[in-house]
C-alpha cells in the first residue's frame, strides 16, 4: 500500500510536470486566444469544469481538488498519508484531515469570479522556482480544465515561488473551507480501497 501511494504520488506529478511542458511547448492557437480573450476582461467570471491544487512539503502533502457538478460544485481537501495496520501487517493508504463542500450554484460563480479576480488564466505556463539553501519549503501543481469550448487547460509549478495572487486565491480557498456552515469535516481517516 505504501509502494502504491508513492507510485501514485509519482505518476500524478509526472503527469502535471508533462501536461504543464506540452502545454508551454506546443500551444494551440486557438488557446491562447481563448486565454488572452479572458485576460482582457478581469470583471467577467470565467468558468471552470474542474481545478486541482497539490501541495508538497515537509509534512506531506495537501490536495485541493474542485469540480463543477449538475447544481453547483464539490470541493474537497486532503491529505493522503499511508498507515501501518497491526492487524493486516501492511501499510494502508488513507486519507486524513477530509473536508467537504457540496456548493451550490451562487457558490461555483463566486468561485468562478475568483478565477477572473486573481487572473488565474495568467498562471497558465508559470513554473517558478526558488531555491533555498535547506531542504524546506512548498512545492504547488496547479492545474485547471476551463468550461469552454475547448476545455482550455491551465498549468502552473512552483517551488517556492508562485504566480502573482497565487497567495490571495489560496487565503480565500482556506477560508471557505473553514466556513461551518458549508464544510462537512470528515474527522476518522479513510482507507482508500485498491
Amino acid at each position: 500500500m505504501k509502494n502504491l501511494t508513492i507510485i501514485i504520488t509519482t505518476l500524478t506529478m509526472i503527469l502535471m510536470t508533462n501536461c504543464h511542458w506540452i502545454n508551454r511547448n506546443y500551444q494551440n492557437p486557438k488557446t491562447n486566444a481563448m486565454i488572452s480573450q479572458f485576460n482582457n476582461d478581469k470583471d467577467k467570471p470565467i468558468a471552470f469544469d474542474n481545478f486541482r491544487i497539490q501541495l508538497s512539503h515537509m509534512r506531506g502533502i495537501e490536495v485541493y481538488s474542485c469540480h463543477k457538478t449538475l447544481n453547483g460544485i464539490y470541493l474537497e481537501y486532503y491529505m493522503p498519508a499511508s498507515a501501518y495496520d497491526n492487524e493486516t501487517k501492511k501499510h494502508e493508504d488513507i486519507v486524513n484531515n477530509t473536508k467537504v463542500i457540496k456548493g451550490d450554484q451562487k457558490l461555483y460563480e463566486e468561485i468562478c469570479q475568483w478565477f477572473a479576480e486573481y487572473n488565474i488564466a495568467d498562471w497558465d505556463g508559470f513554473n517558478g522556482q526558488k531555491l533555498l539553501k535547506v531542504r524546506d519549503g512548498i512545492t504547488m501543481d496547479f492545474a485547471a480544465t476551463l468550461d469552454d469550448e475547448l476545455g482550455t487547460l491551465i498549468t502552473a509549478h512552483g517551488n517556492n515561488k508562485y504566480p502573482k495572487n497565487y497567495s490571495e486565491f489560496m487565503e480565500k480557498l482556506d477560508a471557505l473551507l473553514n466556513r461551518e456552515d458549508l464544510v462537512n469535516e470528515l474527522e476518522e481517516p479513510i482507507a482508500i480501497e485498491s
